[in-house]
Order: C-alpha cells, then sequence, then structure tokens
C-alpha cells in the first residue's frame, strides 16, 4: 500500500470490493486471490488498496478434519472453476510445474461423475438452492493410483461480498462421528500422551502458527510444547487459536488413542505369526499411530509345487 493512500485507510470503501481469480505468486510461489477496495476522498478516487489472500488460509479455516475421513470442501467462483479442492492439482507430477489450465478447472471436471464423454455441460452445484444435491463421483487418492466410487451429499452456500461459493460434500459414509461430551479443560492434557515416538502429524496441516522459536522443531514436537503450555495455564496458547477447532480435535485423537502400543502388544504374538509387523491407526485430526517391530525373527516356509521345494531367490 503506497504511503498517500495509508493516511486514508479510514476511506477505503470495504463495501466495494473487486475480487480476483485465483493466481500464483512469484515472489512466494503461492497460489493467492486478490481482493482490492477503492479509495476515495471527498468523492475523489484517490487509488486501490488490495491484498493477496493465501488460498492455504482459507483452506485452513474450511477444514476436512470437521467433516470426516471422505468427506471434502471446495470453493467455486462465478465461471464453475475449482478453487480448492481436493481433486484439483495444479502441479504436473512428472514436470513439477504448473499446470497452464490450473485456475480454470471446472467443477464437473475435478468431481468426475460419468466418463467424459458424458459430462454435463452445466454445474449442478448451485449456492442458492438450499436442498442438498447427491452425486455419485469418482474419488482419486494417491495421485490417481487408486480410484474409487462414493456417493456424496453436496451443500453450498453464497460466500456474502464476493462472487464465490463455498461447498462441503458429505460421504455417505461419514455419518458416525466422535465428539466429547463436555467442554475439554486443557489443564487435563496428559504429556504422555506425546511421549512415545509413535505417532505424526499431517504433514500439511498447520495446527498453530509458528514464531521464530519454533523453525528449527518438527510438527510433532511443537505440539508437544505447545500441550505442556495448556497443561500448565489451562488455557489454548495464542498461536494455536487460530486453529482452535483441529488442536482441540488433535487433544481427542491423541487421547483416545493413547493406548494403541498396548492393543498391539497383546496382538504381537499373533501378527508375528502372519507376518504383520507394522499397524498404524489414521485419525480425523491428521493424526497417525503407528506401530512397527522387528520381523527378524520371522520364517517363510518353503512352498511345495508338484513335490518338489521351490524357495524364491
Amino acid at each position: 500500500m503506497s504511503r498517500p493512500i495509508s493516511r486514508q485507510s479510514h476511506a477505503i470503501q470495504k463495501n466495494n470490493a473487486v475480487w480476483g481469480s485465483v493466481s500464483k505468486e512469484r515472489m512466494s510461489n503461492q497460489y493467492v486471490i486478490s481482493v482490492g477496495f477503492p479509495v476515495v476522498v471527498e468523492d475523489q478516487f484517490m487509488g486501490v488498496s488490495a491484498v493477496s489472500v493465501p488460498m492455504i488460509e482459507l483452506t485452513q479455516i474450511a477444514h476436512p478434519a470437521m467433516l470426516g475421513a471422505n468427506s471434502y470442501f471446495f470453493m467455486l467462483d462465478n465461471n464453475g472453476y475449482a478453487m480448492f479442492h481436493p481433486q484439483l492439482r495444479p502441479v504436473d507430477i512428472i514436470t513439477k510445474e504448473t499446470k497452464p489450465t490450473y485456475n480454470n478447472m471446472d467443477f464437473i471436471h475435478v468431481d468426475v461423475q460419468r466418463p467424459l464423454a458424458e459430462l454435463p455441460h452445466t454445474v449442478k452445484i448451485n449456492c442458492h438452492n438450499p436442498d442438498a444435491t447427491q452425486i455419485s463421483i469418482l474419488f482419486a487418492i494417491e495421485g490417481v493410483k487408486r480410484v474409487y466410487q462414493q456417493r456424496n451429499s453436496y451443500i453450498a452456500e453464497c460466500i456474502d461480498g464476493t462472487h464465490f461459493t463455498i461447498g462441503a460434500a458429505f460421504s455417505e459414509h461419514d455419518n458416525i462421528r466422535l465428539k466429547r461430551r463436555e467442554e475439554f479443560s486443557y489443564t487435563l492434557v496428559e504429556l504422555d500422551w506425546f511421549r512415545d515416538n509413535n505417532w505424526r502429524l499431517h504433514p500439511d496441516w498447520r495446527y498453530c502458527l509458528l514464531n521464530d522459536s519454533d523453525t528449527s522443531l518438527s510438527a510433532e514436537a511443537a505440539i508437544s510444547t505447545y500441550a505442556s503450555q495448556m497443561r500448565a495455564s489451562g488455557k489454548l496458547p495464542e498461536l494455536c487459536q487460530p486453529r482452535k477447532a483441529l488442536v482441540d480435535r488433535l487433544m481427542l485423537d491423541i487421547q483416545a488413542t493413547n493406548s494403541f502400543s498396548s492393543l498391539w502388544d497383546q496382538e504381537w504374538k499373533k501378527n508375528k505369526e502372519n507376518g504383520v509387523h507394522l499397524a498404524f491407526f489414521a485419525a480425523p485430526s491428521g493424526l497417525i499411530r503407528y506401530y512397527n517391530e522387528s520381523l527378524d525373527d520371522a520364517y517363510y516356509e518353503e512352498a511345495e509345487f508338484g513335490g518338489e521345494n521351490h524357495t524364491d531367490k
């Protein structure tokens, strides 16, 4: 913002915002949307005040941990193009370059409903329609290595002051939720939940904002430090407050899965006999509990074919 305009911040007409489409910033290398406001002083146009909003911040507000493993949020512009969507892959997996069509992918191409030759020409999601729309889609994971069918119920809302639509797709399998009966007191946080080295956090999710002292810490070490502060103060640390819903969900999941190692110990003998050495549990908060045991003592019997023994080499 230029200095003359900054002095007239009271004259920024916030009700006349002009929103742009998704673009990629050269300096930060992030995908952003820009919003500009006219600055008018005594009926004279003085200039434009603008800011770029990283898309990652919007996805943190509409977080998948709020829905379920197979459900998700998405955002569309007035052309029906996907602004963020779990199936939107703006980077080419081979060249690692941004695709030229990254900001004009139609919703019907990221939420694939039927063979491409039979795709409809209009988007079925309408934020003015209060009724849920049900659609069967193909959902891909692991870089389109695995594709499966699922049926979603879609709801959408128009975002006031913009030409954008925020929507949620609820999978028919995500109809059960685990929640606390009462408000959680942070003084009840147990540091033992975090001591074992058998858990990891989602690498792309931000649980707490980082300060300069956190840059050398892993996500797991940082949240362990914040957990100590929660227990000592009984409050959510200031840097975690913007992600309160996600952090609270993490506290629930890490408490509920704390006995995972004990269950593994009970089943270890049986698992070893079956050649199983790794078990994991993924929770909605992005927490993964795992247990890995060595199979050095395991052996494989030689298979008999036609009366002869054959051993793979």
